[in-house]
């Protein structure tokens, strides 16, 4: 069963409703453990660093025992406040800092998915790498994305690194932006990203996908069906993972 810790934990009180801004999946009991399968943009988990794909173990330092305790302690935060999480990221134990933040209105971004769906036809709208297009890919990562995102830049060099590793064994990788055409170029002179780059014109690719925040990542066999979904960048080791498992089937 699907959490969205902003919906289950933004309890209403005297104060503004604090929230993480991370939506999950609980695994076990005494202690449970929160795995992060959805993030808000503008949360404090995405400003503080949580992924898609960590295990959320401790709040300030105490284990969560229990969806029922944890949203007795949000209680007794304040929106603002600054509390620390203890989570698992691979074989790597982390403590993050982060502020925590007003409950939004509108938080049906995090809870779309598109999984089992068939791609879209992306068009004539390449404006760099087109020709490194590979005709039968057997995993393709489509990446949401903006210039001005900074959760989105901080995501290239896992990017990079995950196309230079499997690039040859039939990864392809799709940047689609609706930045205007000339901010993208003058992006791509700087950072000179390997990967084919796509103008969503009219933002047209992103509308049909009900993409409402960035980066949203959306991974594909090759068949071009979506097999994962992530709003906010996952951790580099579960995208690993996944590409793996597409790209060891061939």
């Amino acid at each position: 069963m699907l959490f969205a810790f902003l919906m289950s934990l933004s309890i209403g009180l005297a104060w503004s409703s604090p929230w993480l801004g991370f939506s999950f999946k609980p695994q076990g009991n005494n202690p449970c453990t929160l795995d992060v399968v959805g993030m808000h943009p503008e949360s404090a988990a995405s400003k503080g660093g949580i992924m898609v794909g960590d295990l959320v173990l401790r709040l300030n330092g105490k284990p969560i025992q229990s969806i029922d305790a944890l949203k007795a302690r949000m209680k007794t935060f304040r929106a603002g406040e600054r509390i620390s999480v203890g989570l698992l990221r691979g074989s790597k134990t982390l403590e993050l800092k982060m502020t925590l933040t007003e409950r939004p209105d509108d938080i049906r971004s995090l809870m779309g998915s598109h999984v089992g769906s068939k791609a879209y036809p992306l068009g004539q709208h390449f404006y760099a790498n087109e020709g490194s297009r590979k005709q039968a890919p057997h995993a393709i990562l489509l990446d949401f994305w903006a210039t001005w995102c900074g959760p989105c830049r901080a995501s290239i060099p896992m990017l990079r690194n995950i196309y230079r590793k499997y690039e040859a064994r039939g990864f392809e990788l799709i940047g689609i932006s609706s930045d205007q055409l000339p901010a993208l170029q003058d992006f791509q002179k700087m950072e000179k990203e390997p990967w084919p780059l796509y103008h969503d014109v009219g933002s047209q690719q992103s509308s049909r996908w009900g993409v409402r925040a960035i980066p949203t990542m959306l991974l594909l066999n090759g068949d071009w069906v979506v097999v994962r979904q992530w709003q906010g960048p996952p951790s580099p080791d579960e995208l690993d993972a996944e590409v793996r498992k597409l790209i060891g089937k061939k």
